[in-house]
């Protein structure tokens, strides 16, 4: 009966999911093909109706993907000095402003195309089936944090979601033990096929769960990891914590949905029907595949706010583009995610270290520690933040000022701090790692 009221519902989000679905299998030359049609239609629109890309594109010649690269790199920075002039003045009934959560301290603006975003919300949800142990519809619950997606009015769109989709939405704000035990009471109760959580709060839950291990009794079907930055020592703590396995997801707001992974475990399947992603080095160089670098997409899809070649502020790889996924999918692949450019720490020695560094460094190579952040304001200077249990001592201390400036230098100055709480981002985040060097 709910499939019944859904479809009747909606019945465009249904006819769209059933096409996209079906574009998971397709040939690469009909992948091309469509691509190809997307994106001339894109830098027709840009070219002759958005003064910026007017402006950029005048002396250029770009009549397909083979000339994407001619195209300058749009960065966070130009996007909000130049925002009027990106947006499209002839389609202002369809423009949304919308914004990015903020977490690196600073809201990025931008604008969303009111045609398109239903299939966004499409492709988040043959996302969220790519691990095969979900269908749309069936029971999921989500830990998350942006009050613009959170509300506690029980309106026609809180009971939508409630009784037809199925969803539960929980807040992240709140991560108290009493909290957590409430929510134990409702994955027991609801018994869910589907989590969707930040690693962050996933991670904290299973720390609980490992200390309680009676208190769960139902294991999902399958969690995703969203939102945050998944470390492997996060993923395989939730995975034996929960009992289900971990998959990965990768988007970000200004695009929506980019990326899920699948049940091999071996990378992310994009949705390269509807955006492109580049992997480019700091000189604007195409990086090798498996090569991690600065990601770069273009929205196929936003004719009032083209977003054409953006930096997210994201690191990453692409796997080879000819290899072919056991899942059956041929969408190609983002191999990995390195996290975000402000993720990683640089040493006054002039080296660079993300975010796996510090997971085996401050949980496997030293003893006590619970839970970290690292926060760089100065280039010469670190502050570690610990909550600690009774195994760490002033010999832990030492060890890991030891070990850092093995890393990053022996001159740097290294300030652990122990802590009882963390702070956690306005959108509920935890950022383990934090570099305000990086953070323009």
């Amino acid at each position: 009966m709910r499939q019944i009221i859904h479809s009747f519902l909606r019945k465009n989000e249904m006819s769209l999911l059933k096409e996209s679905r079906k574009r998971l299998g397709l040939k690469d030359s009909d992948l091309n093909k469509l691509r190809e049609h997307k994106f001339k239609l894109l830098i027709e629109q840009a070219k002759n109706k958005s003064p910026y890309y007017a402006h950029i594109l005048k002396n250029e010649s770009i009549n397909g993907l083979k000339d994407l690269k001619k195209i300058k790199v749009l960065t966070k920075k130009i996007l909000q000095e130049e925002f009027n002039r990106i947006t499209v003045p002839d389609e202002k009934q369809f423009f949304v402003l919308n914004s990015t959560s903020g977490s690196t301290g600073k809201s990025t603006f931008f604008g969303s195309d009111s045609r398109f975003l239903t299939m966004r919300n499409v492709d988040l949800i043959r996302g969220n089936e790519m691990n095969n142990k979900f269908e749309y519809l069936d029971k999921m619950v989500t830990f998350w944090g942006a009050e613009r997606d959170i509300s506690d009015k029980k309106d026609l769109r809180y009971y939508y979601n409630y009784y037809i989709k199925h969803s539960r939405l929980i807040s992240t704000y709140h991560m108290t033990n009493k909290n957590i035990e409430d929510n134990i009471k409702l994955l027991n109760k609801f018994k869910p096929k589907l989590i969707v959580g930040y690693p962050s709060a996933l991670n904290f839950m299973a720390e609980y769960y490992k200390k309680n291990p009676n208190k769960m009794k139902h294991k999902p079907e399958a969690i995703i990891s969203a939102g945050e930055m998944l470390y492997d020592s996060h993923r395989e703590n939730i995975e034996n914590s929960f009992g289900s396995e971990v998959y990965n997801r990768y988007g970000c707001r200004e695009v929506g949905h980019i990326g899920s992974e699948c049940n091999q475990h071996n990378g992310m399947h994009y949705d390269a029907d509807r955006l492109i992603v580049e992997v480019i080095d700091d000189e604007g160089n195409s990086c090798p595949s498996d090569s991690v670098g600065n990601i770069v997409i273009t929205d196929l899809n936003n004719y009032v706010f083209p977003l054409i070649r953006y930096k997210t502020g994201d690191l990453g790889a692409l796997s080879k583009e000819d290899s072919v996924c056991e899942c059956g999918c041929t969408l190609p692949k983002i191999s990995k995610i390195e996290g975000r450019t402000f993720d990683i720490i640089t040493g006054i020695n002039g080296n660079n270290v993300s975010g796996t560094f510090w997971t085996i460094t401050l949980k496997n190579e030293v003893s006590g520690v619970e839970n970290f952040q690292v926060y760089q304001k100065e280039l010469n200077k670190l502050d570690i933040r610990l909550m600690v249990n009774e195994g760490f001592n002033e010999n832990e201390k030492k060890q890991i000022v030891k070990l850092v400036r093995k890393k990053l230098g022996e001159k740097m100055e290294i300030n652990v701090i122990l802590v009882e709480n963390f702070e956690y981002t306005q959108t509920g985040k935890f950022k383990w790692i934090t570099s305000q060097l990086r953070n323009s």
